[in-house]
C-alpha cells in the first residue's frame, strides 16, 4: 500500500450541496474538511493499493442522474469541447469523472444492467 504524501497527487475531492442536482457540485479542500463537513473532520492520508478484488460499481444507482451526463458536463453543456476559462467546477465534470466503467458500455446503464 502506498500513501500519497503530496497534495498534488490527491484526487479532486467533491461533495454535492443537493444530491439530486449535479450542478451543485463543490470542491472540497483536503486541508479544510471541517469547512465543508463540520468540526472534527480532517484528512489524515490517502492510501492507494493494487488489488485483484472485483471492480466496485453502482454509482449510477446512488446518483440516478449520472447516465444523463455521459456526454455533457454537470452544468448541462457538451463535454466535447471544454471551456477552460470557465471557473465553475460543474463545467468540468461529467459521468466519466466518477466512473471509467460508464464509458465501457455502448448503451446507457440501468441499475439492472450493472455487473
Amino acid at each position: 500500500m502506498a500513501h500519497l504524501p503530496e497534495r498534488s497527487a490527491y484526487p479532486t475531492l467533491v461533495t454535492f450541496a443537493n444530491l439530486a442536482d449535479p450542478a451543485s457540485v463543490k470542491r472540497v479542500d483536503p486541508d479544510k474538511l471541517a469547512a465543508t463537513f463540520g468540526e472534527g473532520f480532517n484528512l489524515k492520508c490517502i492510501a492507494v493499493q493494487m488489488t485483484d478484488d472485483p471492480l466496485t460499481t453502482g454509482i449510477e444507482r446512488r446518483f440516478s442522474w449520472m447516465n444523463s451526463y455521459r456526454d455533457r458536463c454537470f452544468n448541462g453543456e457538451s463535454n466535447i469541447a471544454e471551456d477552460l476559462k470557465v471557473d465553475d467546477l460543474a463545467a468540468h465534470l461529467s459521468a466519466g469523472s466518477f466512473s471509467t466503467e460508464l464509458a465501457r458500455y455502448g448503451e446507457r446503464l440501468t441499475p439492472a444492467a450493472v455487473p
